[in-house]
């Protein structure tokens, strides 16, 4: 069962149109204004709260990533569909998200890394700009690595659903 390219292409622009408000949405969600106005206050031993939130936090996104660059991996390797045109936008997608998503790998290791050194020096503070940066990075690539995989993946619905 073939999916026609006109409706491909209506699901390719409301899936876009959801990105982007899901994205000013978490975007005023986490402003970094609103949540450094949050007392810490309730907290009974804060850096170690914030230390171990901003290690799971970047673990979980490693895994994620992951998870998603093997899913890359395998929208590569599915056969070649009639359109030689479906192939080369596939390609393009999948490789653009496959390059986000190992960028964002490359951060959350980074973060880790900065995280260990801050630790060593004997405090922590998630608002450091040495750890904040590289964590932003992470999740920010990561999102847009995301969402450009799913966007991979509805403009090569046919590929997908086909049996090899």
């Amino acid at each position: 069962m073939k999916v026609t390219r006109s409706f491909i292409n209506l699901i390719s622009f409301g899936y876009i149109f959801l990105v982007v408000v899901a994205a000013i949405v978490a975007f005023y969600l986490a402003s970094p204004g609103l949540v450094s106005e949050i007392g810490n206050e309730n907290l009974k031993d804060g850096p170690n709260a914030a230390l171990t939130i901003s290690n799971d936090m970047v673990k979980q996104l490693v895994t994620l990533g992951t998870g998603l660059i093997g899913f890359c991996l395998w929208l590569f390797k599915r056969p070649i569909g009639a359109d030689p045109g479906e192939l080369v936008e596939r390609y393009l997608w999948t490789a653009l998200a496959m390059l986000l998503l190992a960028a964002s790998l490359y951060f959350g290791f980074v973060a880790l890394q900065r995280t260990l050194i801050v630790v060593a020096w004997g405090s922590f503070d998630p608002r450091l700009q040495v750890i904040w940066w590289p964590q932003f990075l992470q999740f920010y690539l990561f999102v847009f690595g995301a969402a450009i995989l799913g966007f991979a993946c509805i403009r090569s619905l046919n590929t997908i659903v086909e049996k090899p």
